[in-house]
């Protein structure tokens, strides 16, 4: 059997196999462990060596080698396994928390998010998670508890009442003391935009792009967004809603 599927640091299974027929049932029962885990090719890896050992009927070393090789192997892919939900797990959990907010002074109606959506669909890239129009109005009604995109004019009222380039942190400050200590500010980073047919990322750390709720036109390509860089906001921008951009959700102040 190659091996080199499942290599990892473990330690020999203790798992007692005294045949083709145990083998393959131990095997198979560890690839079907986890729920959402692709491990169809793992499954026929096994079946195939199962199938196509060479045994006598009586017990040699040779037999038992090759159970042997084929628990310690089945043992490795669980550890895999239990550490990909894990990890999984995880990440849902850091996601599906609940969100830091912040409610600005001029804007004393809405509520916002201080961080970036990330966690439900789109595409995650160095740390930020760009998503279509499409995309990120679905994401906000996964939300639920009445978070939403911003609509192009709560944008540019965000945008009236001030804001501060901060090089340091590549991005920009809204409200509040936005060219000071930054009390009952809002930041939104550079994050760039994700092309729509390359997947490449452009102008990360140098402009920032946010979704708005607003589309255009019924039946049109383009989605109102917020744009900015070192030197403007443009709190009235269309873009095509294949691109990828970044998500901030507000809800109204209940």
């Amino acid at each position: 059997m190659n091996d080199n599927l499942f290599a990892m640091n473990a330690t020999p299974s203790t798992h007692k196999i005294s045949s083709k027929t145990d083998a393959l049932t131990y095997a198979i029962s560890v690839t079907r462990t986890a729920d959402g885990v692709h491990l169809d090719k793992a499954e026929q890896v096994f079946r195939m060596f199962v199938d196509n050992i060479k045994l006598p009927d009586t017990e040699t070393a040779a037999a038992d080698n090759c159970f042997k090789n084929l628990a310690e192997a089945a043992e490795r892919l669980k550890q895999r396994i239990e550490e990909h939900l894990s990890k999984r797990e995880a990440e849902r959990t850091a996601a599906h928390r609940a969100p830091s907010t912040i409610i600005l002074p001029s804007l004393p109606g809405l509520e916002w998010m201080t961080e970036n959506l990330t966690g439900y669909g789109g595409t995650e890239v160095d740390g930020n998670t760009y998503y279509t129009w499409e995309e990120a109005m679905a994401a906000a009604e996964q939300l639920g508890d009445g978070w939403r995109l911003p609509t192009k004019d709560e944008w540019d009222a965000l945008c009236d009442i001030g804001s501060t380039w901060d090089e340091d942190r590549k991005g920009r400050w809204f409200g509040g003391n936005h060219d000071t200590d930054h009390e009952g500010s809002l930041f939104l980073p550079a994050t760039g935009y994700r092309h729509r047919e390359s997947g490449a990322l452009t102008y990360v750390g140098a402009s920032g792009y946010y979704w708005s709720s607003s589309s255009r036109l019924a039946g049109d390509g383009n989605a109102g967004s917020l744009g900015f860089n070192s030197g403007s906001v443009y709190p009235l921008n269309w873009n095509r809603r294949a691109y990828g951009l970044s998500v901030r959700c507000v809800r109204n102040v209940k």
